[in-house]
């Protein structure tokens, strides 16, 4: 969208990734806890609503490291996106996946990728819990930085939902929302 010529970013999304400096370090991202901080203190300067994006289930991930971006999370006061670590060909988490026996059958791991659901249970666990350990820990942490969000800031999801109304329409939202279609 344009505002008179110029054009605008409806939701800037910060890639942060985790709250746990160990995990940040596993991920080779070259980012620290802090410098999420501030990048999050630096957005809220000049854009009223923003996004911080989360990945969950990473190698080496565990109980501590979960409730450290849980924390995090709660801290920083973002919209949370959440998502699990997944491994596609060709990435460092795949090498690192293959690496550590991770993927012991390649064929049978690619022809499900795209089935991938840590709640249906056929995601890869990456992490140092067992698989049912991993799934309830990650579903848990999913749900109390949602609920967390949610409850603090229950203004800003009506608002964003009646600018997407205003935007959309209301089938196309409904869509949106359910993710049944790409907008």
């Amino acid at each position: 969208r344009t505002v008179t010529g110029v054009q605008t970013c409806a939701l800037p999304i910060l890639g942060l990734e985790s709250g746990s400096p160990k995990i940040l370090k596993i991920m080779q991202k070259g980012a620290t806890v802090d410098m999420g901080r501030k990048a999050v203190a630096l957005s809220r300067k000049y854009i009223r609503e923003i996004e911080a994006s989360f990945i969950f289930g990473y190698i080496g991930e565990d109980r501590d490291t979960i409730r450290d971006t849980v924390r995090f999370a709660k801290e920083i006061g973002v919209m949370p996106s959440t998502f699990i670590a997944t491994p596609f060909p060709g990435t460092e988490l795949y090498r690192m996946a293959m690496e550590k026996g991770r993927i012991v059958d390649e064929e049978a791991y690619l022809s499900t990728l795209d089935k991938v659901s840590i709640f249906g249970g056929n995601s890869l666990n990456l992490t140092d819990l067992s698989a049912d350990e991993a799934r309830q820990a990650i579903k848990e942490a999913i749900k109390e930085i949602t609920r967390y969000y949610f409850i603090k800031y229950p203004a800003i999801p009506f608002r964003r939902l009646v600018s997407s109304l205003r935007e959309y329409g209301l089938a196309r939202t409904v869509c949106k929302v359910f993710n049944k279609v790409k907008i």
